[in-house]
């Protein structure tokens, strides 16, 4: 049986390296993370074989395509041994947008893990066949699971991850797909791959800071509707069916059918209409324009414009391409038509300071922080800089209007809860005076 040398990390981020036995690359592959290891390295170890084949047989090593084996001869693949290749051309949109949207999501952890993981095992010399292979295995979400599988077969076929990506706009974002297309042509795929990691974990950190300051304002309006419904199924238990009761909204059918469409609405909204560039460009214009809410949206949107402006211009891209696509991940579109045109201005030979300055959507301390890097050559490093200062705002803005939030749902609640009490005790001396009457 073949002996293998394997380098790994274990569950708590250490090197181990050894030996195992397999009859194959995948069942010693399988075997190791059985055990628990993230696969870094895998090869055949020299002398391996402890057995002989029989006569007038020929010993084969099964192992995956595109995996090399130092000692092994170098055969070729036979006729009809090979899949066919995948396709490159572009996929529905339906599928990629509405289905894909709606039932195929994944999320910013799993990406996030998924590139520096990528990273990790190309920085430790795993080629990247096998490592999207491995990856592919180890992933909790199917949709990137299909993906990375996909992605391992272009990649064997001598095509370069990006050209999967841009098959899944729903999975990858233009960013990403530029950022690793531009580590493939630099050699710096591995640094893109922690730079990306990087990018999402700090998208990741954004969207549960907002769920977490809006989750007490979510349960008191649970909170209250538990409470009108418990307090009828109290009253009916106790009375049986009176001739009285609390009366709200809560209790017809109807509304819960209303609060169904409108959930699924603005699930659709999110993961299908979010994705109508013009649909959605009206939204985001309509929230800039609210009060206090808009600052906030527009904060956001200028952080994630900084760190993906960071990262592309520091993987090498130019000036306008960098403005461009860090416009494109900003996630507000009515922003990014306002920094579209600065693209074109840093073509002509315009500086970036007095280019961004035209859009109207920079601020006066960002364009300082901006012309301080741009004379010192620490552009990259100053925008970052320039997100956190966004992200520091964003929080503080995002807590308050969490409290003021959570203020007006209170006030709402008891005066909805006041009126149902009201209305209630109303009804109950009302039944009262009724039978008291002659």
């Amino acid at each position: 049986m073949p002996l293998f040398e394997y380098q790994a990390m274990d569950a708590e981020g250490k090197q181990r390296s050894g030996t195992t036995l397999g009859k194959s690359l995948d069942e010693a592959l399988k075997k190791l993370q059985n055990q628990g290891l993230i696969v870094t390295g895998l090869s055949q170890a020299t002398g391996g074989l402890d057995a002989t084949p029989p006569p007038g047989s020929r010993a084969r090593m099964e192992q995956p395509r595109g995996a090399a084996i130092p000692g092994a001869i170098p055969t070729g693949p036979q006729p009809g041994d090979m899949p066919p290749p995948p396709p490159l051309d572009a996929r529905n949109p339906v599928r990629s947008y509405v289905i894909g949207g709606m039932f195929e999501h994944v999320g910013l952890r799993d990406l996030m893990f998924f590139f520096r993981q990528y990273g990790t095992m190309l920085g430790a010399g795993v080629n990247p066949v096998q490592a999207l292979q491995t990856l592919s295995n180890q992933t909790t979400s199917r949709k990137l699971k299909s993906v990375l599988q996909e992605g391992s077969a272009h990649v064997r076929e001598g095509r370069p991850f990006s050209a999967c990506m841009q098959r899944y706009p729903e999975v990858f974002s233009p960013l990403a797909v530029s950022m690793i297309r531009a580590g493939e042509l630099g050699g710096t795929l591995e640094h893109q791959c922690f730079h990306l990691a990087d990018y999402y974990e700090h998208e990741h950190s954004i969207v549960t800071l907002i769920k977490k300051e809006t989750f007490y304002p979510k349960m008191l309006v649970v909170v209250a509707i538990i409470i009108i419904v418990g307090a009828n199924f109290i009253i009916r238990s106790v009375v049986g069916q009176p001739t009285f009761a609390i009366k709200s909204p809560f209790e017809s059918i109807g509304f819960y059918l209303f609060v169904a469409a409108l959930i699924l609405g603005l699930l659709f909204y999110n993961r299908v209409f979010s994705k109508i560039p013009a649909f959605r460009e009206t939204i985001d214009q309509i929230a800039l324009r609210i009060p206090y809410i808009g600052k906030t949206a527009h904060g956001f949107a200028m952080a994630r414009f900084g760190r993906a402006f960071g990262a592309l211009y520091r993987s090498g891209m130019s000036m306008p391409e960098s403005t461009r696509l860090a416009a494109d991940a900003c996630g507000n579109l009515a922003v990014r038509r306002q920094i579209y045109p600065a693209s074109e201005w840093l073509k002509e030979g315009i500086g970036i300071t007095e280019a961004w300055g035209r859009t109207g959507a920079f601020n006066q301390i960002v364009l300082d922080m901006t012309g301080t890097g741009e004379q010192t050559g620490n552009l990259d490093q100053m925008l970052l800089k320039v997100s956190e200062y966004y992200e520091d705002e964003g929080r503080v803005r995002a807590k308050q209007a969490a409290q003021v939030l959570t203020v007006v749902v209170m006030l709402a609640v008891f005066i909805f809860i006041g009126m149902i009490v009201i209305n209630f005790w109303s009804g109950y001396f009302t039944r009262i005076f009724e039978f008291a009457e002659p």
